[in-house]
């Protein structure tokens, strides 16, 4: 996409002039739950209570459409924040994500918020830019979607710059801007995966303290475009892998040491396990060490009431809980490869 998207969500200061790169900071873990805004109040709060016991420090939620009662949860539909077309807005969604923002901050956890989700285009699900832009609509689970011409098309990314500007103008409860909420806000991603399953303005956001980030990508490979480290708007390199261990040492010292010479940041956005109880227990715990040990920050995905055998963990699975929260706790306390300001 072309470099105004970025700058949109730019951030104040250069990394590496501002001192946020070092080896003695400690690391941190979150957890994604991209819809939990959308969840009842009890169960909403049972998570970000969970969260806080376990020492989870990030959460991580996408602004996109939301159906009710999805993966079993017991949840409210929600639109996007555009309906129909591009630029008409539907503001709902961001006050349900206010009421999450206070009720998250209170516990120690920030947000990291997707501002749109690449699967909206066509994969899984097909929003105001399919529409407009004729995107071809795809299931990715099976083939390629194709949805190039939203990051090629100038009224695309007009459009899109517009969405990102709307966002970040959106005054929380206090009358404070979400560009400027540091005190709720960790990061903005340019977007959930940019790019994931296929084959190829001026900076708005009024805080130093609120990082950009990549969003990740669908692998390893695309999580580490050549051309994330190369663009000065950007402070983190989400990474998002669900390859287990072996993927991680494979490529997690090649990438800190790119990342250290460009005066980037890592975290280790997305990943997750499978499986019953035990079989999650055994391999969250597996990853978090070798992350732990590399000093990465790191973001599971999924916390969710209630949980399941999918990527869905909650307090009910005991031992796979309890490799989280051990985890986080050692996170917490590990010495971090990088240094982040603006935590919890």
């Amino acid at each position: 996409m072309k470099i105004s998207l970025f700058k949109i969500l730019g951030a104040v200061s250069a990394i590496a002039s501002s001192g946020v790169i070092g080896v003695s900071a400690n690391s941190f873990a979150g957890a994604s739950s991209y819809f939990l805004y959308t969840l009842q109040q009890s169960d909403r709060l049972a998570v970000l209570d969970a969260m806080q016991a376990a020492g989870l420090k990030t959460l991580r939620i996408f602004i996109t459409q939301v159906a009710q009662n999805i993966k079993g949860c017991t949840n409210s539909a929600v639109n996007d924040v555009e309906v129909g077309t591009p630029g008409n807005w539907d503001d709902t969604i961001l006050g349900m994500i206010d009421t999450l923002i206070s009720e998250a901050m209170p516990r120690g956890i920030k947000l990291i918020i997707a501002p749109h989700d690449r699967y909206a285009l066509g994969c899984w699900q097909s929003d105001v830019y399919v529409s407009k832009y004729k995107i071809p609509t795809t299931n990715c689970a099976t083939a390629t979607n194709d949805a190039s011409i939203f990051y090629t098309n100038a009224n695309a990314i007009a459009d899109y710059d517009n969405r990102l500007k709307h966002i970040l103008a959106h005054k929380y409860t206090d009358g404070t801007p979400w560009s400027q909420l540091s005190k709720g806000i960790f990061a903005f991603n340019i977007e959930n995966e940019a790019m994931g399953h296929m084959n190829m303005a001026d900076n708005q956001l009024g805080s130093s303290s609120i990082y950009v980030s990549t969003g990740g990508g669908a692998d390893w490979s695309d999580s580490l475009n050549y051309y994330n480290f190369y663009c000065t708007d950007i402070d983190i390199i989400d990474i998002h892998s669900y390859d287990g261990t072996s993927a991680i040492n494979s490529n997690m010292p090649g990438a800190i040491n790119t990342a250290k010479q460009q005066g980037k940041l890592l975290m280790m956005e997305e990943w997750g396990v499978t499986g019953n109880d035990a079989a999650k227990a055994s391999g969250m715990a597996a990853q978090i060490k070798a992350l732990n040990g590399y000093g990465i920050p790191w973001s599971l995905w999924e916390v969710v009431k209630p949980s399941s055998t999918d990527f869905e963990t909650f307090t009910d699975q005991t031992q796979a809980w309890s490799a989280v929260k051990s985890g986080a706790q050692a996170a917490n306390s590990a010495s971090g490869a990088f240094s982040f300001r603006n935590l919890p």
